[in-house]
C-alpha cells in the first residue's frame, strides 16, 4: 500500500499487505504495527470479494464494508463483528450474511477474535437472477468459501390473467448455477415471477427484494424496435430534454453509486445511463427536496402499430408514493406511478414493460420520467438504461370509441372498411352503432338510436335489389287487422289514419294491414327491394320513417315491422331464401337484425302460423283499392 510514499523509491510500498498475514494481537502496540493487522485483513477481504463479484463490484462491496467498519468499530478486534453487521440483510447474523464466508475466511487469516460460526451459518451468497428467453438462472456467490447448496431453489410464476402462481423448480447445472424455464406464455402479454433460494438453516433469499414492486416482469411476443438507445453516445443525446425546480439534477454519464442511495454501480449495458445526481462522492446522490424534476424522450413515430409498449431498464429509489411520486407519462398521460404502500427500492437493474397503445393512437410517442418530492427523506431517484419503444403492426386502438377498434383515422381499423364510428370517411356520423362486419348486416346492431349506422337509407345493407314476388305475409293482421296499430284503417298509436287499415296502404308488405305502431300517416319506407316482398309499403314506426330492405330481392320474403319509438329495422344479408324470418324491433328504438334464413312463415311480431293464400288475396285486394283511390284523388 501507499506506492509513491517514498520519493526516492516510488515503486516501493510503505506496507506490503498482500504477503504479510500479521495476526492479532500485533507484535507491538505501536499504532503503525497494529495497523498492518487491520490493513491486512481488509486487503484479503477485498481479494475475496473481487473473486466473487469481479473487480468493480468487488471493490464497491469492500469499500462499503470498510467504511462501515471504520464508522462503527471501537477498535480493531471489534471490526469483524461490525463488518458482519454491515453485510447482514435480514437482521440476523447467526444465519449467515450474503458474504459471510468470504468475511470469515479473511478475518481468520489474521486471527481476529471471531467466535466459531455455527455450521449452518456457512452458506454462500446468492446473486439476483438473470433471464434469457424463458430461462432463469440463479448464481451462488462465494462457493469456494462456502460450498453449500440451497435445499430448494424455485421460481413462482404468475401467468397473465391468473391469480394462482405456478412453481418451477430450479436445478443445478454443470457450472453450479441453478436454472429453470418459465412456462410458455401467450404473445403480447406480461407475466410475473419471483425467485427464492432456501438453505438448510432456514435462511431464504428472495428476488426481487423490493416490497413496493415484489415481482419481475417477463414479456412474450415478437416486436419491432421503433426507437432504442442505451445512451452510449459520445455526448449526451441532444433530443432528450430534462429540467426541474428548484434544481435539475438529471445527468447523462457513467453511474457512481453513493452509499445509502442504492443507485447502480454500473450501467445495465455499455457504460452510460441517464440518472439523477450521478456524481460519486462529489454530491449527495439524491433528488432535490420540495420540487419536480423530469427527463423527456424525443417524439417517436408509432405509425402503423396496433400495439405500442415502453420497455426499458430502471434502477429507481424513491420514498413511498404517499410522500414522493415517481411517474411515467406517455404523451402527457400518466401510465405508471410508484406504490403508496412502501418505499420503492430497486437493488438491481429491473426490466419494466408498460403498454402505451391507447396513449399513442395519434401515431407518436413521447415519454417523460418524473419525480415530485416533498421536503424530507429523498432517495437516489431514477436511473434509466436500454430505453426502447417497441410495436406490433396492426390497427391502433383508442379507448372510448364505440367500435373498440378505432384508429381515429379515415377508415375502419377494426373491420377493414368504413363505419368504424370515428367520424371519418364512410361513417355518416354514426358512432352509436357498435358491431357490423363488412358484409350486409351479419352481427347485430345493439345501440338505442334509430339505425344510426345507416342514417336515412339503409346504406349499410347495400343497394336496393329487384322487387320480390308477392310476399307471403305482411305486418298487418289477418283480414285487415292491424299489426301493431289500429285496425280497419284506424289511426295508429299517435297519428291520423296511417298507411294501413282496411283498404289502406299495406303495412310493410301486408295487405289491408294497419299502420305500424303509431304510423302518423307515417311515411312508409319502401318494401319493394329485397326481403320486403311485393306491395311492400311499410308501416312507419311510431312517428318515424321506415328503413329500406336491401339485398338481392329474394322471393316471398317476409317483412319488417316498425318499432315503437321510431326505430327502423333491417334484414340481414341479402334475402336469398324464401320466407325469411321477419325483423323485430327491440324496445325504445333499438335496431335489431335477425340474420335468420329459417324460412319461417310467421306473422310479424308473432310465432303463430298464418294462412299464406288468404294473405296473398287480401294483399292484392288492398293494393288495388289503394291505387284506385289515388287515381280518384288526382
Amino acid at each position: 500500500m501507499a506506492l509513491g510514499f517514498f520519493t526516492d523509491r516510488p515503486t516501493t510500498p510503505i506496507r506490503d499487505l498482500d504477503t504479510t498475514d500479521q495476526g492479532w494481537p500485533a507484535p507491538s502496540s505501536e499504532v503503525h504495527v497494529q495497523g498492518v493487522t487491520y490493513g491486512g485483513w481488509m486487503f484479503d477481504l477485498r481479494k475475496n470479494l473481487k473473486q466473487i463479484y469481479g473487480d468493480k463490484e468487488g471493490n464497491w462491496v469492500t469499500d462499503r464494508l470498510f467504511y462501515e467498519s471504520v464508522r462503527r468499530s471501537t477498535n480493531i478486534p471489534t471490526s469483524y463483528t461490525q463488518v458482519l453487521a454491515a453485510d447482514d440483510d435480514d437482521g440476523n447474523t447467526a444465519n449467515g450474511t450474503p458474504n459471510f464466508c468470504a468475511i470469515y475466511e479473511a478475518a481468520q487469516r489474521h486471527t481476529l477474535p471471531t467466535s466459531a460460526p455455527a455450521p449452518a451459518a456457512l452458506i454462500p451468497g446468492v446473486a439476483p437472477p438473470t433471464q434469457s428467453g424463458q430461462r432463469v438462472t440463479l448464481k451462488l456467490l462465494g462457493t469456494s468459501f462456502c460450498p453449500t447448496d440451497p435445499s430448494t431453489a424455485a421460481v413462482s410464476y404468475l401467468a397473465p390473467g391468473s391469480s394462482t402462481p405456478a412453481t418451477v423448480a430450479l436445478t443445478k447445472d454443470a457450472s453450479g448455477n441453478y436454472v429453470g424455464d418459465l412456462p410458455a406464455q401467450a404473445a403480447n402479454t406480461v407475466g410475473k415471477y419471483k425467485v427464492t433460494a432456501t438453505f438448510a438453516n432456514g435462511k431464504t433469499y428472495t428476488f426481487p427484494d423490493n416490497a413496493a414492486d415484489p415481482d419481475y416482469q417477463t414479456y412474450a411476443g415478437t416486436v419491432q424496435n421503433l426507437y432504442c438507445t442505451n445512451f452510449d453516445d459520445a455526448a449526451a443525446p441532444a433530443d432528450w430534454t430534462h429540467g426541474g425546480a428548484p434544481a435539475d439534477e438529471w445527468e447523462w454519464g457513467s453511474p457512481g453509486e453513493i452509499a445509502g442511495t442504492n443507485d447502480p454501480r454500473a450501467a445495465f449495458s455499455g457504460t452510460k445511463v441517464y440518472g439523477m445526481d450521478l456524481g460519486k462522492w462529489t454530491t449527495d446522490g439524491v433528488y432535490p427536496a420540495s420540487g419536480t424534476t423530469y427527463l423527456q424522450s424525443p417524439q417517436i413515430s408509432t405509425a402503423g402499430m396496433g400495439v405500442v409498449r415502453l420497455q426499458y431498464r430502471r434502477q429507481l429509489n424513491v420514498e413511498t408514493g404517499a410522500s414522493d411520486q415517481a411517474s411515467i407519462y406517455a404523451n402527457n398521460v400518466k401510465v405508471w406511478g410508484n406504490a403508496t404502500t412502501a418505499n420503492h427500492v430497486d437493488k438491481e437493474w429491473r426490466f419494466h414493460d408498460v403498454d402505451i397503445s391507447a396513449e399513442t393512437a395519434n401515431g407518436t410517442a413521447q415519454v417523460r420520467f418524473e419525480i415530485v418530492a416533498n421536503a424530507t427523506n429523498n432517495f437516489g431517484g431514477w436511473n434509466i438504461d436500454d430505453f426502447c419503444i417497441v410495436g406490433i403492426p396492426g390497427p391502433q386502438t383508442d379507448a372510448g370509441v364505440p367500435d373498440g377498434g378505432d384508429d381515429a383515422s379515415t377508415s375502419d381499423a377494426s373491420d377493414g372498411t368504413s363505419d368504424d364510428g370515428d367520424g371519418g370517411n364512410g361513417d355518416g356520423g354514426d358512432p352509436p352503432d357498435v358491431l357490423d362486419a363488412r358484409t350486409a348486416d351479419v352481427p347485430l346492431d345493439t345501440t338505442g338510436n334509430a339505425d344510426a349506422r345507416d342514417g336515412n337509407v339503409d346504406a349499410r345493407d347495400g343497394s336496393d335489389g329487384a322487387g320480390g314476388t308477392i310476399g307471403t305475409g305482411g305486418s298487418g293482421g289477418n283480414a285487415g287487422s292491424a299489426g301493431s296499430g289500429g285496425r280497419a284503417g284506424a289511426a295508429g298509436s299517435g297519428g291520423a289514419a296511417g298507411n294501413g287499415g282496411a283498404a289502406g296502404s299495406a303495412g310493410r308488405g301486408g295487405a289491408a294491414g294497419s299502420a305500424g305502431t303509431g304510423g302518423m300517416a307515417g311515411s312508409a319506407g319502401r318494401g319493394g327491394a329485397g326481403a320486403g316482398g311485393m306491395a311492400g309499403m311499410a308501416g312507419g314506426g311510431s312517428g318515424g320513417t321506415a328503413g329500406r330492405d336491401a339485398g338481392a330481392g329474394g322471393s316471398g320474403g317476409t317483412v319488417d315491422a316498425g318499432g315503437s319509438g321510431g326505430a327502423s329495422v333491417r334484414d340481414g344479408a341479402a334475402d336469398a331464401v324464401a320466407d325469411r324470418r321477419p325483423d323485430t324491433d327491440g324496445a325504445a328504438g333499438a335496431t335489431v337484425v335477425d340474420g335468420d334464413d329459417s324460412g319461417c312463415s310467421c306473422r310479424v311480431g308473432s310465432t303463430k302460423p298464418r294462412n299464406s293464400m288468404a294473405w296473398v288475396a287480401l294483399l292484392a285486394l288492398g293494393v288495388l283499392r289503394r291505387r284506385s283511390r289515388r287515381r280518384v284523388a288526382r
